[in-house]
């Protein structure tokens, strides 16, 4: 039997352009009602406590500007739990990427993500990495977007997800998701 994704091949797709396309129109979330705008990062506190999807599961994307960064799922535990490596405490991505664009800007040299890791004592190679892409963007542009999705769902999409916003990204002309690096 076939995936949806596999008997309608442009749906995905067609549905990711139209959720940036709504979401990049609208203006960078500060308060109140959600409606998939984006979230600046040190927001997440806030929204943790005004946003009811943030105790929901399901897809977010991370990015800057208009350009997304990374595509990840929050399956097993809702968006407030999951967004703890990402936002939340001293030794989170976003915490370390402004670290290090701090110190970027004062005229340190780029780290590689190793040397981060070691630095800020950071648990994995992949929050590293993610900390430093948000460090040389500048981490005070990184945003979030939330995406509610069933449980049984979340990890096909997901999948595909990444799929769809690498193919967007470079008909954009964007860089390369942090997924795949």
């Amino acid at each position: 039997m076939k995936s949806i994704f596999e008997q309608n091949p442009n749906h995905l797709n067609k549905a990711y352009d139209l959720l940036l396309e709504d979401s990049f129109s609208k203006n960078i979330w500060e308060t109140g009602i959600y409606k998939t705008q984006r979230i600046n990062w040190k927001d997440a506190p806030k929204a943790r406590k005004e946003i009811n999807e943030f105790h929901r599961s399901g897809i977010y994307i991370w990015g800057y500007d208009k350009t997304p960064l990374y595509v990840g799922k929050a399956e097993k535990l809702t968006f407030a739990k999951r967004f703890s490596r990402y936002a939340f405490g001293e030794k989170c991505q976003c915490r370390v990427g402004e670290k290090y664009s701090f110190q970027l800007k004062n005229g340190e040299d780029k780290k590689t993500f190793s040397e981060l890791r070691k630095e800020f004592d950071m648990p994995s190679n992949s929050r590293a990495l993610g900390a430093k892409t948000f460090g040389e963007i500048g981490a005070e542009k990184i945003w979030f977007i939330l995406i509610p999705v069933e449980y049984e769902f979340i990890t096909e999409i997901e999948t595909e997800l990444i799929y769809v916003a690498e193919q967007w990204n470079k008909s954009k002309g964007h860089r390369d998701l942090i997924n795949l690096e």
